[in-house]
């Protein structure tokens, strides 16, 4: 049994894999994934730029394993003591560690080398998130670099508009939402061209709707005034 962790990690509860939108070009990778929900040995590192959804993976991978995972996101960790909450990983079935590239410079890069060598030797899977590719890391601990170097990489890309927009009709569907071919085409004319904007602009359509008890429409959309009037 793991030993309680001295500090709470939170996550999204609505990062999980069924609300993960399945790209054609990360097909692999969802095999990847997929095994890691079977408890494949299977170790993987992920880059790209924000909001390709290299989060979201993470936390929807220990989302599954609960409470035999442990997703650690190093941009809000400055100045948590690596050994705090590395201490029991070698007893989770997953280690997940976000923003990887944030622990160059600080202890985590030494913690970070002997947990991989750890859990590598022991066949644990864990699975990393960056910014950039391992290769880029320059300023980075040359033996931790190398080992993430090893690991099987994958880039997530840059959603194209065609994804924006698939990915708001199945994100809305998820919550049991209909969003009418004129609505969807009504909000991608006008809505930022990002996937926290689609996101945000989701959420408040959703809590408009249930409050007002009626169905997403573009008058309605119009009177809440929540885009821009002008595609």
């Amino acid at each position: 049994m793991v030993a309680q962790l001295p500090l709470s990690i939170p996550m999204d509860d609505e990062l999980t894999l069924d609300n993960f939108m399945k790209r054609g070009s990360l097909d692999v990778l969802m095999e990847e994934v997929a095994s890691l929900t079977r408890g494949g040995s299977n170790s993987v590192y992920l880059w790209g730029s924000p909001s390709t959804g290299k989060s979201h993976l993470l936390q929807a991978l220990c989302h599954h394993h609960s409470s035999d995972a442990l997703y650690l996101p190093l941009q809000d960790l400055e100045g948590i003591p690596p050994e705090a909450l590395l201490e029991n990983h070698g007893a989770l079935a997953l280690l997940a560690i976000d923003d990887v590239d944030r622990a160059i410079g600080t202890p985590w890069e030494e913690a970070l080398f002997h947990c991989f060598n750890q859990r590598r030797d022991a066949g644990l899977p864990q699975i990393y998130a960056a910014a950039g590719a391992p290769a880029t890391l320059e300023s980075m601990l040359p033996d931790l670099r190398s080992r993430l170097g090893s690991l099987t990489i994958y880039q997530l890309p840059r959603f194209d508009d065609a994804e924006i927009e698939a990915l708001l009709a199945f994100r809305a569907a998820r919550r049991g939402i209909t969003l009418a071919p004129d609505v969807l085409s009504y909000l991608l004319a006008r809505a930022p061209r990002s996937v926290p904007a689609i996101m945000s602009l989701l959420e408040e359509l959703d809590r408009e709707g249930l409050a007002r008890g009626r169905a997403i429409t573009v008058p309605l959309i119009a009177s809440l005034k929540l885009v821009s009037m002008d595609p």
